[in-house]
């Protein structure tokens, strides 16, 4: 018998996290859900520790070679049956009210492809660090100002909606997300409450990730989907989008140049500031843009300008 809600759960090298992430589901008020996980070939415990589960039926288990987290997610997609999809990855978890008030809400809002919640940021303990703040409708507009979430497992989906887009593209690397919520709200609507849906894990193998292609990935979204935006309003829409990627991205890039100036690390500056390249045009564009990075390969201690406020919540 099918389930309301699926819960799809990319599992790669989380074997120290991925069963609190269960439990977290397990641990859920609302109960008419299924449990997918997809191990994407993950090296580590992961597999030894999925296996009782899978043998008990608890979850359904699939096993692939590693294809990245996108193709992982669209794998769990295929194999989903219900009205509602939900994403966890393996290193969060849930508050356990999180599925009853957004199955909730998207019953009694027909219209929307999506209803999400704020993130609660913690340390790899799970200490609290900070929540986001942004709340409200989620417009195709707005997207440009920022990926309004830092992850899907703030999300519940309506399956529908997320087959008619074809999920997520693996070609959009680390922004897959951000331009999955795009190619919905080209038609569709989201609501973003003040309710913590997610409890976002910070620790270095997220934090990890390769600043280059976190800024190639952001540019291809953001030039994918600005085709899409009328004519008039593109130039500022770009503006704005540029100015989260650079914050997103950009910042982090130029951070790990003045490490390797600082460490007479040459070769490695010269090949991480010629990353910053996919945003030449944007800065040529835009001085501001220019200033900035300028600015920003200075040590902190001789910029003497303050630094300008956050711009989304990635």
């Amino acid at each position: 018998m099918d389930k309301s809600v699926s819960v799809i759960i990319p599992a790669y090298n989380h074997g120290k996290y991925v069963l609190e992430a269960l439990q977290s589901v397990f641990s859920q008020t609302f109960s008419d859900l299924e449990v997918l996980v997809v191990n994407d070939g993950s090296t580590d415990d992961t597999a030894e520790i999925l296996r009782p589960l899978a043998e008990a039926g608890t979850i359904r288990y699939f096993a692939q070679e590693n294809r990245g987290q996108a193709a992982t997610r669209n794998r769990g997609l295929s194999e989903a049956r219900g009205e509602f999809i939900a994403f966890l990855d393996d290193d969060d978890r849930w508050p356990p009210d999180k599925l009853a008030w957004q199955v909730a809400h998207l019953n009694e809002n027909p219209g929307l492809a999506a209803v999400a919640g704020t993130a609660q940021v913690v340390d790899e303990t799970g200490k609290p660090l900070r929540r986001t703040s942004c709340v409200g409708k989620i417009t195709f507009e707005n997207l440009f100002e920022a990926s309004q979430m830092l992850s899907p497992g703030q999300c519940l989906f309506r399956s529908r909606c997320l087959s008619a887009v074809g999920g997520f593209d693996p070609a959009m690397g680390d922004a897959d997300d951000w331009d999955l919520y795009f190619r919905l709200a080209r038609n569709w609507q989201f609501d973003m409450l003040d309710r913590i849906s997610l409890y976002y894990r910070k620790h270095q193998g997220n934090a990890s990730r390769n600043p280059t292609r976190m800024l190639r990935s952001s540019v291809a979204v953001v030039e994918r989907n600005m085709v899409h935006a009328p004519r008039r309003q593109q130039n500022k829409l770009r503006d704005h989008a540029y100015r989260f990627v650079y914050q997103y991205a950009g910042t982090k890039l130029l951070a790990e140049v003045r490490n390797d100036l600082a460490n007479g690390r040459v070769s490695s500056a010269i090949k991480n500031l010629a990353g910053m390249r996919t945003l030449f045009p944007a800065m040529v564009r835009n001085p501001r843009l220019f200033f900035y990075a300028t600015r920003d390969l200075l040590p902190a201690g001789v910029r003497g300008i303050p630094r300008r406020p956050e711009f989304g919540v990635r």
